[in-house]
């Protein structure tokens, strides 16, 4: 039954997602093909300043990436982001905070 249900969440998180490469190890591993949410402006406020800052935030499915890290590239649409804070991970999906790499 779990993995019926997870076949569906898949499915339903690809028609809402871009075709995207993850590439692991701070990027410099080969890239793994995947999907990804990305969401742009989410906003979250830095505790030790108080300021809200805008960020982008990608949602990657965790059967096509793992155990994404700190450092690890997603590219997506031409735009190469590095992640940067775990924000959920619900066993199916992956919530990262994201900028664009340098």
């Amino acid at each position: 039954m779990h993995s019926a249900v997870a076949s569906l969440a898949s499915a339903g998180f690809r028609a809402l997602a871009e075709a995207a490469q993850y590439s692991a190890d701070g990027g410099t591993a080969p890239p793994v093909g995947t999907w990804c949410v990305v969401q742009r402006r989410t906003e979250s406020v830095n505790y030790e300043s108080s300021a809200v800052e805008r960020r982008v935030s990608l949602h990657l499915l965790v059967a096509d990436v793992g155990a994404p890290a700190r450092g690890d590239t997603v590219t997506v649409a031409g735009v190469v982001y590095e992640l940067q804070d775990l924000q959920g991970d619900d066993g199916l999906v992956v919530k990262f905070s994201a900028r664009p790499a340098a």
